[in-house]
């Protein structure tokens, strides 16, 4: 009896061991597939802090409301200059920090489309102006202001 105790036994720590050692294995394989991405190539190109994996810059803006808007609007544009990457998380940002660059953004809806997010939402609002973009979205927010 206590010899399949032991082979119970046996059996439970290989399987854990084993678990422990695949988990990491596929955890940096995963890593590494990652940041071969295009995203985060592109993003790499970018001036900015480097993110910590699964976290991005989370723990460089640990820091109280008053602090932020100083490490992200003051510090970070004088070290990166006014187009700078933030990472929350796994989830990248390009942030602009002139004038000159915003408008250039914004005053063309070309290259502004919605992010991916929005596209649960059309569930709900269908092909509002919330949602839409482009030509779509022009029209309608011309109705919504016009002059």
């Amino acid at each position: 009896m206590s010899s399949a105790l032991n082979s119970a036994n046996s059996l439970r720590t290989e399987a854990i061991l084993s678990i422990w050692l695949i988990l990491p294995a596929i955890a940096v394989f995963y890593y590494w597939k990652w940041s071969q991405s295009r995203t985060v190539k592109l993003m790499n190109a970018i001036p900015g802090r480097k993110p910590l994996p699964l976290l991005g810059n989370l723990l460089h803006l640990d820091v109280y409301n008053e602090e932020f808007y100083k490490v992200m609007a003051i510090d970070w544009v004088k070290k990166y200059g006014p187009i700078y990457s933030v990472w929350l998380g796994p989830r990248p940002f390009v942030t602009l920090a002139s004038p000159e660059l915003v408008h250039t953004i914004l005053s063309s809806s070309k290259n502004n489309t919605k992010a991916s997010d929005y596209l649960n939402l059309s569930e709900w609002l269908g092909n509002s102006i919330l949602v839409s973009s482009g030509d779509h979205w022009k029209t309608r927010r011309r109705i919504l202001t016009p002059g």
